[in-house]
């Protein structure tokens, strides 16, 4: 009776050590399929980095360009004021000095 209850707890240990063994793999099983997942995952969110880091350079590039095409256009148009405002100026001074001595 003692071997037979012996074996009957070892046959129990044994089912039992096979269930966690199913378990384990299944286990592992989902982790292997999750790291396959994840991997995509990080690829794409790597490319979709890179891309954006591209993208990004490509547009402070093109917005360096374009603000020192701003500035020397605004340089020639603070000249072309300049200009306008001293020939203004002159005119007026001409316009001023012709009517009083007009009226004089």
């Amino acid at each position: 009776v003692d071997l037979e209850t012996e074996r009957d707890t070892l046959q129990e240990k044994r089912a039992n050590l096979e269930r966690q063994i199913e378990n384990y793999r299944a286990i592992i099983t989902d982790c292997n399929n999750n790291i396959e997942y994840l991997t995509k995952q990080l690829n794409l969110a790597t490319e979709n980095l890179n891309a954006t880091v591209e993208q990004c350079e490509k547009l402070s590039t093109l917005y360096v360009t374009r603000n020192e095409e701003r500035v020397r256009e605004l340089e020639i148009v603070g000249r072309v004021l300049e200009f306008f405002e001293k020939r203004a100026k002159g005119f007026s001074d001409s316009v001023r000095e012709r009517v009083e001595s007009a009226s004089l």
